[in-house]
């Protein structure tokens, strides 16, 4: 019988790291009840590497098949322990070729709600070929929102902080803060960070977050808002940012990425990238759509 949950979709590449986002999966899974779909991608260069030790192709045909024979024991194994201990449903996905690709492809085929994958503290724009430093990569292409985890996992939602700036995008953030937020009945910290002392700037960001502010009371959400300023000598948006979400307790921040790899230049982009790189708690990253979802006006 097909369920008709919502799936979250976990790439693991069987290494300790990629055990967290397993189990920051299994509470969300149990937050929103949704299943869980396990993905492991077997990599190309692996694969070629495997055959240039083997002469004979019925040789290499052989080892390849008993890779993904182990590869597929391990994930059913895997699969059934979360679902004894956690009574989740679990199914497994072994897929070949480029882990991100194989990623953005596999959740858009499964309509997954969210991408949870580890970052292994390595540079997100490293060109390495594991997990980890594909993150970065899956983050900006992802057409659903990407909860990145590194050494800590939420073990509920009741703190999620929302940084704003004065991109259109924000309003899409917003929504689907609303949205998380009626899920697990958690306050959202609506923030905004800046080293500047424009007044202009501050003004419309104390607009927008004054704008912010009223439609997600008038949707029923629990919220604040609060503006954070800084040294621009000694701090960056970003550290603003992670320092009021440690102080708040919070179990999430939700943050805007930009899709296009050239944007990593400007503000958006690179301060989404210093957040995911040096906070603790789990992120989610939205990449921005032409669509607004939310409006303030």
């Amino acid at each position: 019988m097909e369920s008709n949950k919502e799936i979250i979709l976990v790439p693991i590449d069987f290494t300790e790291k990629s055990t967290i986002s397993i189990d920051q999966a299994v509470v969300l899974a149990k937050l929103i009840h949704a299943d869980i779909t396990l993905l492991h991608i077997m990599q190309e260069r692996n694969i070629n590497i495997l055959n240039s030790l083997f002469s004979e192709e019925s040789e290499f045909e052989k080892m390849k098949s008993s890779y993904e024979e182990k590869c597929h024991k391990m994930m059913l194994k895997l699969a059934d322990e979360i679902h004894q201990k956690h009574h989740i449903k679990v199914l497994t996905m072994l897929a070949k070729g480029k882990v991100y690709e194989k990623v953005l492809e596999i959740s858009e085929q499964i309509f997954a709600k969210f991408i949870v994958v580890a970052n292994n503290g390595e540079q997100l724009d490293s060109e390495n070929t594991n997990l980890g430093a594909n993150t970065s990569k899956i983050i900006r292409g992802a057409q659903t929102p990407v909860i990145t985890v590194n050494n800590k996992i939420f073990e509920k939602v009741e703190n999620i902080v929302l940084p704003l700036d004065l991109t259109k995008q924000t309003r899409q953030k917003g929504s689907k803060a609303i949205e998380l937020a009626k899920m697990t009945g958690a306050t959202i910290h609506i923030v905004s960070a800046i080293l500047t002392d424009d007044k202009e700037v501050y003004n419309r960001l104390k607009a927008l977050m004054n704008q912010v502010y009223q439609v997600m009371v008038e949707k029923g959400v629990k919220c604040t808002q609060e503006f954070l300023c800084g040294d621009k000598d000694k701090d960056t948006v970003a550290s603003i940012i992670v320092r009021y979400a440690h102080d708040v307790n919070a179990d999430l921040i939700m943050i805007m990425t930009q899709q296009e790899m050239n944007w990593l230049k400007f503000f958006l982009g690179s301060t989404a990238m210093e957040i995911i790189y040096k906070s603790e708690m789990p992120i989610m990253s939205i990449t921005p759509r032409e669509l607004e979802l939310l409006h303030y006006r």
